[in-house]
């Protein structure tokens, strides 16, 4: 502020004020006048950990921004952001498994963001509506390259998958494969939308897709997991097998800074963005 527009305030001010010395009424006035006195800001949370969460957070973290607080995240992996948080480095650390390792750490507390999960489909004409676990998996990295193998016609499989970088793809690595290779036999597809089309229309093609991605079962056929269906009600109660929580870790000394964040996330908005991203939303 000018020197002159503090002199005028100078002048307006109340008579205690005038009453004090020049330059100390003036730095008061010039205080007052400032936009950190007037509204103090919070401190940054930072958060860091699971890559595929990355672009959900960073969303996430823009919307709470908004008259809240900033939110400054970054990647690194699970176990990575688990250590930082651990040694005080972050609060939050985004993990994308409950690391058997951290398991009884009391003072390591979780707070269950999202799930994600998986659908296998087939095109409506297969006579196949469920495959069990070792099945899929066989089929996959290309150990069964037949449908004849699972039930179905003397053909060969037309397997799909999604070109990296791709969470869905990630997840079935991890989750499905359980670190496995895909079979060198698989066809990458750049979309979601790419591997609806192509399923619908061939009989002999398998593929996965997310429950958000589109309204499935309109075009195409789920394939039941070890007798269980898939849907958001057996997703959401864990029967689904393929079912992947999605946390943010933070220890005791973290709890009081981390609160107001973790309750915003559970609002409308932040469950409507995490949908958005393709994952299953639990509050």
């Amino acid at each position: 502020m000018s020197l002159a527009r503090l002199w005028h305030r100078f002048a307006a001010a109340p008579l205690k004020w005038r009453l004090l010395p020049l330059p100390a009424a003036l730095a008061l006035l010039a205080l007052a006048s400032s936009p950190w006195w007037r509204t103090p800001t919070a401190p940054a949370l930072t958060l860091a950990g699971a890559s595929q969460l990355q672009s959900l957070l960073a969303e996430l973290g823009a919307a709470y921004e908004a008259g809240r607080g900033k939110l400054l995240v970054e990647g690194g992996g699970s176990v990575a952001g688990l250590i930082a948080a651990r040694r005080g480095v972050i609060d939050l650390a985004a993990v994308s498994q409950r690391l058997p390792d951290w398991q009884d750490e009391a003072d390591l507390h979780y707070h269950l963001l999202a799930r994600n999960s998986i659908a296998f489909i087939v095109n409506r004409a297969s006579p196949l509506r469920a495959l069990a676990r070792r099945q899929l998996r066989e089929a996959l990295t290309g150990d069964i390259r037949n449908w004849r193998a699972l039930g179905g016609p003397d053909a060969p499989i037309r397997l799909l998958t999604r070109t990296e970088p791709s969470s869905a793809r990630q997840f079935v690595e991890e989750v499905v494969l359980e670190h496995h290779e895909f079979s060198g036999l698989a066809e990458p597809l750049e979309s979601a939308a790419r591997m609806l089309a192509t399923v619908e229309s061939d009989p002999l093609a398998l593929g996965y897709l997310s429950m958000q991605e589109t309204e499935l079962d309109k075009r195409v056929a789920l394939l039941a997991i070890d007798g269980v269906a898939f849907s958001r009600a057996t997703i959401l109660s864990g029967r689904y097998p393929y079912v992947q929580d999605l946390y943010l870790a933070y220890q005791d000394d973290a709890a009081g800074r981390v609160r107001p964040l973790l309750d915003w996330l559970k609002t409308p908005p932040a469950q409507e963005a995490i949908e958005r991203h393709q994952l299953i939303a639990v509050y």
